[in-house]
């Protein structure tokens, strides 16, 4: 299995991550439910959020993913992803895969604006445990 491959299967094992924007140049994280396809994470946001609002003047993002129910996650996989965020707005496309995993969700559908959000990979910083570090391109 390559690298990619398994930074790829530890990240299909996760629900949820730390989405990291940008706001008055200050890192921001906000914890975000999330579906992979292929090199893009998909998110469901809503306008109202101040993630959303970041993105929309930063569409620069990073995503960690770490397993919290470790008793030391510093000891095991992790995974900082960083790529570019694109909202879509009327664009449907991902809704089918996102509300198989997140099927509560679409009770969000009508109200405060929620719209899906592409987040492209480029590369990651993969954390395999203790003394194996890599950097991915993702592309």
């Amino acid at each position: 299995m390559t690298l990619k491959q398994e930074a790829f299967n530890f990240i299909d094992t996760q629900k949820s991550a730390v989405l990291g924007t940008l706001m008055d140049g200050h890192p921001y994280g906000s914890i975000v439910p999330f579906v992979r396809h292929e090199n893009k994470i998909i998110i469901y946001i809503s306008t109202l959020a101040q993630h959303y609002k970041n993105i929309v003047s930063n569409s620069k993002t990073s995503f960690t993913l770490y397993d919290s129910s470790k008793e030391n996650p510093q000891s095991e996989k992790r995974i900082c992803l960083m790529g570019e965020a694109k909202i879509h707005q009327g664009d449907f496309k991902y809704q089918d895969l996102y509300f198989e995993q997140f099927p509560n969700s679409k009770n969000f559908s009508n109200t405060h604006g929620f719209y899906f959000c592409e987040i492209t990979i480029s590369q990651a910083h993969f954390i395999q445990g203790f003394g194996k570090i890599n950097w991915l391109d993702l592309n």
